[in-house]
């Protein structure tokens, strides 16, 4: 059998995969742009309005298009998440890489809900800015 696998995902997943059999498999440490934008809360605290919301609505697109496993580009922000295709399995999953990248809790209902990113992204920055 030949499988395209995330190893990465699959270890976030499988303790196990950590082991040392499979370093060979898994990436290095850092080696992808979301392990490394631990500083986004801070950032986004210290910006202004625009640059903030800025920052928060590209981490959300990102996320989003990765969660859909499509490029940014393709995300509309005006359109509903549930009609672009996230569904309830996936919104728990976006609301984990939102909690994980932007620290604070984004409900899996409200993202499945959503009017579209450009409604989503200002509460997103105010719950931010509040450390929520």
């Amino acid at each position: 059998m030949v499988g395209n696998t995330d190893w990465a995902q699959t270890a976030k997943l499988l303790p196990a995969v950590a082991a040392p059999r499979f370093t060979e498999m898994l990436p290095a440490p850092g080696a992808y742009p979301q392990d490394t934008d631990r500083n986004i809360p801070e950032l986004v605290r210290s910006a202004a309005e625009p640059e903030a919301l800025a920052l928060v609505t590209e981490v959300l697109v990102s996320a989003l298009a990765a969660v859909l496993h499509t490029a940014p580009e393709r995300i509309d922000p005006d359109t509903r998440l549930d009609q672009l295709g996230l569904e309830s399995l996936m919104a728990a999953e976006l609301s984990s890489v939102l909690q994980r990248r932007l620290d604070c809790v984004v409900p899996t209902m409200e993202l499945a809900t959503a009017a579209g990113v450009r409604q989503l992204a200002p509460r997103l920055l105010g719950r931010v800015r509040r450390g929520v």
